[in-house]
């Protein structure tokens, strides 16, 4: 089943006084289904953060449909912004008060533990590290038990300790049924984790398919250098076709040089 369907979301931001515009997503195609885990990426000003929007109602869209089978939806934005005079404990009291759906109490305290933040519950916030604030507004963003998990770079300033923690429970939420979608500069983070890979470039969708094919690309091409007359030469070849090209060089009896794997960006 899926959680949320995004077809054809088109949204544009004017750039000046004579109303001339720039888009911002491009007729965005995509869907996130229960328990996956879904890897969001791309660069700076590709339009992630635009999306992430239009999913939470933030922002109006020009065109397009978003629909979504959920009516709670856990939320972690980059930048986590908390109410820095509450304590720990008052800020996700406060958090779980705005939903009729709540962990129970001893999950809650089972992820703070786990984080190693529960004995900071009882100071107040702007008392908390960057590292505190980042599990606070993780756990934040699990309390109300959501279908759907939105996360914005959630390891962020967080030690090396933490972030396999929190990969940890997000696999666990996953296996129970909860859907993430998380974007992340670190790749490895994102390899890591996601099921499904969703690459978004100048507003449009490039890449939307299984993690193992985004990081792993089973099409992989090389690139055979070899001597032909005392002159060097290069010949591309796929995975399939690589040995049969090594063979034909070999009868031709032309020097072998290297084989160098082309390496494809994935970001």
């Amino acid at each position: 089943m899926n959680i949320v369907d995004l077809n054809n979301v088109t949204k544009k931001y004017f750039i000046n006084k004579n109303k001339e515009h720039q888009k911002v997503l491009d007729k965005v195609s995509l869907n996130i289904q229960k328990g996956e885990i879904i890897g969001f990426i791309g660069a700076n000003g590709s339009g992630k953060s635009t999306t992430i929007r239009a999913i939470l109602d933030l922002i109006r869209i020009e065109s397009g449909k978003i629909e979504k089978n959920t009516k709670s939806i856990g939320y972690l934005p980059e930048k986590t912004k908390l109410y820095k005079d509450l304590t720990g404990r008052e800020f996700l009291s406060f958090v779980s008060s705005l939903n009729t759906n709540s962990l129970k109490r001893s999950s809650v305290i089972d992820l703070l533990e786990r984080l190693q933040i529960q004995n900071d519950q009882e100071k107040r916030i702007k008392n908390y590290s960057k590292g505190m604030i980042q599990k606070l507004g993780f756990v934040s963003a699990l309390i109300n038990d959501p279908e759907l998990v939105i996360l914005d770079e959630p390891l962020s300033g967080v030690d090396i300790n933490a972030r396999e923690i929190i990969k940890d429970i997000i696999k666990e939420f996953s296996k129970d049924g909860k859907s993430f979608f998380i974007t992340s500069h670190n790749m490895q983070d994102i390899a890591d984790l996601s099921n499904r890979i969703i690459k978004i470039v100048n507003g449009r969708i490039e890449f939307n398919g299984l993690a193992q094919e985004y990081f792993y690309d089973l099409n992989q091409t090389y690139r055979i250098k070899y001597l032909k007359e005392n002159v060097v030469s290069e010949v591309v070849a796929d995975e399939s076709s690589l040995s049969e090209s090594l063979q034909g060089l070999k009868e031709k009896k032309y020097k072998l040089l290297n084989v160098i794997k082309i390496e494809r960006s994935i970001l």
